[in-house]
């Protein structure tokens, strides 16, 4: 698109100031130094951190990138639209079944070529959800493109994460090879997001029992209802801490 027509698309459609936008949230486990995975899997095992995952996604669509999705135990997730962005899928297809279309090799659901497509597949839900791999999330929280080119809605220069809903494991108990660029790990937290909402558990002296030691939330947030003691399966990684943190962004001109 060249800039003239870049131009007037965009005052087309600012004119609308009444189309409600979604909530784009990235949900990340994560430990302190940008840790995220290995190969194409997680690096640990935490049946408290899928709880959290579970509680804040349930019902919502989530966005994954084709590795990611391909190396999960299940795909699609049960009670939560998934669809995959993927630019080499051809060779993941496979043919269309009892007329539903064509499915990925992995499981149904559907795929796009770009983060764009697959947001404006979603755009009139009122919440969104970014769920990685280590190329998506990059790619989304460094984004430059303007919000009208990509969803077709006003409020063309906003940035497009609102929301980061953080696991944060300590770092020394797993090793990977995926890691967060270092630009993206300054872009989630302070002076771009606020955290509005904290959780921290420590293992006990048996490394059986997580204890939730604090519970803040530092403004209007809508608290997700996390036990207060959970017992470690025997899968689980014994880590010391885990901390569950939800991050908004500080807008200034964004309309949102």
């Amino acid at each position: 698109m060249n800039k003239p027509e870049r131009e007037k698309q965009k005052r087309f459609f600012m004119t609308d100031k009444n189309i409600k936008l979604p909530e784009i949230a990235v949900i990340i486990a994560m430990t302190e130094s940008g840790l995220i995975g290995n190969g194409d899997k997680l690096p640990w095992k935490s049946s408290l951190d899928f709880e959290w995952f579970k509680k804040n996604t349930m019902s919502w669509p989530m966005i994954f990138g084709r590795k990611t999705a391909a190396g999960m135990p299940v795909f699609p997730l049960r009670n939560r639209p998934c669809a995959v962005v993927t630019n080499s899928y051809d060779t993941e297809i496979k043919p269309a079944i009892d007329n539903h279309g064509s499915y990925l090799s992995f499981g149904q659901g559907p795929f796009f070529n770009s983060l764009g497509e697959t947001l404006r597949f979603y755009k009139n839900f009122d919440k969104i959800f970014i769920a990685g791999g280590t190329t998506l999330y990059n790619y989304a929280m460094q984004l430059k493109q303007p919000w009208f080119e990509l969803l077709g809605t006003p409020n063309g220069d906003k940035p497009l994460v609102d929301t980061i809903i953080k696991t944060v494991f300590p770092d020394g108990y797993v090793t990977g090879d995926k890691y967060l660029d270092n630009n993206t790990i300054k872009l989630m937290g302070e002076p771009y997001f606020k955290r509005v909402s904290y959780q921290e558990y420590r293992i006990d002296s048996s490394n059986t029992i997580f204890n939730n030691f604090t519970l803040r939330h530092e403004e209007n947030q809508e608290i997700i209802s996390m036990p207060a003691r959970h017992k470690l399966s025997k899968k689980d990684t014994p880590f010391s801490t885990i901390r569950f943190e939800i991050w908004n962004r500080i807008n200034e001109n964004s309309g949102k």
